[in-house]
């Protein structure tokens, strides 16, 4: 197993992030952390991977290798073998592959991805928009 050393101190918030991403019933803050991002979701109730980011990224699930803390709210998380889970408030979680809004309160999440390189070298399919 490689290990990936961070060599540099580095602090930012997400109340100045280096990207805002607005995609449909959901804003997304993006810090970039050198070899490591940090992303803040808010997600409205009736939110769904499959038809709010799917159409912008091309993908039939999420390709992003990351870590996830629910802030807030209630989502339920599906992987590409069909198991879900319910990931409520408080719940920490590795990647999941497709993600549902459960109930009718906003969800609030905070995400954790490291890189070999810099994000800013990496083309990341489910971060850019297709086309």
């Amino acid at each position: 197993m490689e290990i990936l050393l961070i060599s540099q101190a580095i602090k930012k918030r997400f109340e100045n992030p280096d990207e805002n991403r607005e995609v449909p019933m959901a804003t997304v803050e993006l810090v970039n952390l050198g070899h490591a991002t940090a992303l803040r979701g808010t997600f409205e109730p009736g939110w769904k991977w499959s038809e709010c980011v799917k159409p912008i990224v091309g993908t039939d699930s999420c390709e992003v290798e990351h870590l996830g803390y629910l802030v807030s709210g209630s989502m339920v998380i599906r992987m590409d073998d069909g198991s879900e889970i319910t990931f409520k408030a408080g719940d920490a979680a590795p990647t999941y592959r497709l993600a549902t809004m459960n109930g009718c309160q906003q969800v609030r999440r905070a995400c954790f991805s490291i890189f070999r390189e810099p994000l800013t070298t990496r083309n990341l399919k489910s971060l850019e928009p297709s086309g």
